[in-house]
């Protein structure tokens, strides 16, 4: 045994307690014992923990401590290969080699990663009435323990062996109120900034045409000045025809912000680990007054200096491909058993009052490393 590995087996009886990947055993392996040993060695073969597994003959461990008692016998490697390859299947590699540890001989058995689970008995084998070992039977190590091996450990085994994430079928896409159903309200009344500013320019206009020319004169010197007071009609009337082009910004942030309507959806992870690199895609059908945002709009030229100290949000990317609004967030890991959200913030959507009574139906796949395919699960939102 090299320096490299004695110093990992010292390391492991001084500071290391008993786990799915580690054993010890007070002494060496009998004959009358064959099929204890070979539950033990089949149970780290299964278990789920990667990388090679050890049990340590000579050494009796304690919370806080341990005990060395010498091994006065030693195993035959080849025999030991044999016995496994005569009752296990399919074959499992091992190691098994004698050290010193405190100047006393200790023995190492050492199970190489398997890569080839689950393993099973492939014959009977018993020591007596202290046990036995029945083909087919197949054991697992958990923790400090071994067991039979459940449907549930199989169904993981395969799927990482076959390359099905234990997450298939536990991945789901709802509204934040729990369902995959959700009315939204349209927007109805709609009174945009450029409408507002078009209706005191339109007044104006009509006051100043109803003003004889020594009362308009007047009125206008007395107005405030940059105000529409102090401008002519004809200014007034360019003013009107391009109202819409200079409220662009605060159009858009009425549309977008004051009247939409904010979605977002949760993913749900039901299963037992973590959904790594987690992206969501939805699609939703482009309809005729529905209208959703492809960033957030702040509030204007006036506004701008006020807005300047607020951070940018970030928003999901929002395009139009195949008459869908279709819209992707990367969301890093999901947590299993906590809801997430789908995006860091959410959707801006304005459905116009002739959407109200129809519903749409939108697709949400969630895509993961660790996923063999994308989830996708159907949802329905209805304008009221």
């Amino acid at each position: 045994m090299d320096k490299a590995l004695q110093q990992k087996i010292a390391d492991l009886i001084r500071y290391h307690p008993e786990n799915e990947g580690l054993d010890f055993k007070k002494e060496c392996h009998r004959k009358e014992k064959n099929a204890e040993l070979l539950k033990d060695i089949m149970s780290f073969a299964n278990a789920e923990m990667p990388g090679e597994k050890y049990i340590i003959f000579g050494v009796k461990k304690h919370t806080n401590s341990f005990e060395i008692f010498p091994i006065d016998t030693e195993t035959d490697e080849a025999a030991l290969q044999q016995l496994i390859m005569a009752n296990l299947t399919p074959d499992i590699p091992v190691a098994y080699e004698t050290m010193l540890f405190d100047d006393k001989l200790i023995a190492v058995l050492r199970i190489k990663n398997t890569v080839d689970k689950p393993y099973m008995a492939s014959k009977n084998t018993s020591d007596g009435k202290s046990g036995s070992l029945r083909t087919g039977e197949m054991w697992i190590r958990k923790g400090s323990h071994k067991m039979i091996l459940t449907r549930y450990d199989l169904d993981k085994i395969y799927a990482e062996k076959y390359g099905k994430s234990r997450l298939e079928g536990k991945i789901s896409v709802q509204f934040e109120n729990g369902s995959q159903y959700c009315e939204f309200p349209c927007v109805r009344e709609v009174m945009f900034p450029s409408d507002v500013e078009r209706i005191k320019i339109a007044e104006q206009i009509r006051f100043k045409e109803s003003l004889s020319g020594p009362r308009f004169l007047e009125y206008i010197d007395k107005a405030e000045p940059n105000s529409y007071g102090s401008m002519a009609i004809p200014k007034l009337r360019q003013l009107f025809a391009d109202a819409e082009m200079h409220f662009r910004e605060e159009d858009r942030h009425y549309l977008y912000e004051t009247r939409a309507v904010m979605l977002n959806l949760q993913v749900i992870n039901r299963g037992d680990q973590y959904l790594e690199d987690a992206l969501i895609e939805i699609r939703i059908p482009v309809t005729e007054s529905l209208f959703i945002s492809d960033h957030i709009w702040s509030r204007g030229m006036q506004y701008s200096g006020l807005d300047a100290h607020l951070p940018k949000a970030k928003y999901p990317s929002v395009k139009e491909e195949n008459n869908y609004f279709v819209i992707t967030e990367s969301i890093g890991n999901v947590r299993h058993n906590v809801p997430s959200p789908a995006f860091f913030t959410a959707i801006r959507m304005t459905p116009g009052e002739s959407l109200s009574g129809i519903s749409v139906m939108v697709t949400a796949t969630v895509h993961g490393s660790n996923l063999s395919q994308a989830q996708s699960n159907t949802l329905e939102i209805k304008f009221v």
